[in-house]
């Protein structure tokens, strides 16, 4: 494990290989670690500017796929008063924050909801490419559990593989699969192989463009923000608010 740090920031802390590269692929060096989970910062409070807020405005948040808190690391403010939650799949991951992260609280998820938190619990809640890998019904449930988490007037920001992706590897997608794309907004594949890690089953590929995804969302979810390829270049994102 490595230690990095900015001027305004404590040591962002590394993971070895095998771990990160779970997030993004072998492509992940340590210095691509720290420089795409600041891209994430920056991502989002481009989002949160449309409801004249930064992520600094917020103290009780949420990281859903929190991984090995390559962003949520990126949240603290020492000295003020901070409530940061990761919730995850990986166990390795969720191990690994608890051993290394003091200052944050960490959780294992299950493949469904709910998440051990109460209604309400949070004023902030992102959740980077985790709704890029459900299909449709665990999407529904995932985007129920986020609404019922949040406060009134509370944003979800997240992200998902949509257009962009889709044509960008369309020739790489089976018949069917692009035929369930082109009708319906939305396709899931089972493509996601065990080079860095044995993903479960219901955690694969999925693809969807913005008008399939605001059908989906909760009546109480309002969107005020969407940007096609807006995090990062790659993924597009989107932002709702409570109500």
């Amino acid at each position: 494990m490595a230690a990095e740090s900015t001027a305004e920031s404590a040591p962002l802390l590394i993971p070895d290989f095998a771990l990160r590269s779970r997030v993004a692929g072998a492509a992940q060096t340590e210095e691509d670690y720290r420089m795409t989970g600041m891209a994430g910062i920056k991502a989002m409070n481009d989002a949160l500017a449309h409801v004249e807020k930064t992520i600094a405005d917020f103290t009780t948040v949420l990281d859903f796929g929190c991984g090995p808190a390559r962003v949520l690391q990126h949240l603290r403010q020492p000295g003020r008063r901070q409530e940061l939650h990761g919730a995850d799949i990986d166990p390795e991951a969720i191990g690994w924050c608890r051993e290394h992260i003091d200052y944050a609280v960490f959780e294992t998820n299950a493949a469904l909801p709910p998440l051990p938190y109460p209604d309400r619990k949070f004023d902030f809640i992102y959740a980077l490419s985790v709704f890029s890998h459900l299909d449709k019904e665990m999407q529904q449930a995932w985007l129920s559990e986020m609404a019922r988490l949040l406060r009134p007037g509370a944003p979800l920001y997240l992200t998902f593989s949509g257009r962009f992706v889709f044509d960008r590897f369309r020739e790489d997608f089976p018949p069917e699969a692009i035929r369930e794309f082109d009708a319906s907004g939305f396709t899931f594949i089972h493509n996601m192989g065990a080079e860095f890690y044995r993903y479960p089953q219901w955690y694969q590929t999925s693809l969807q463009d913005m008008r399939f995804l605001a059908g989906e969302l909760p009546k109480d979810l309002q969107i005020v923000y969407y940007a096609a390829r807006g995090h990062t270049g790659w993924q597009d994102a989107l932002l709702c608010v409570k109500h």
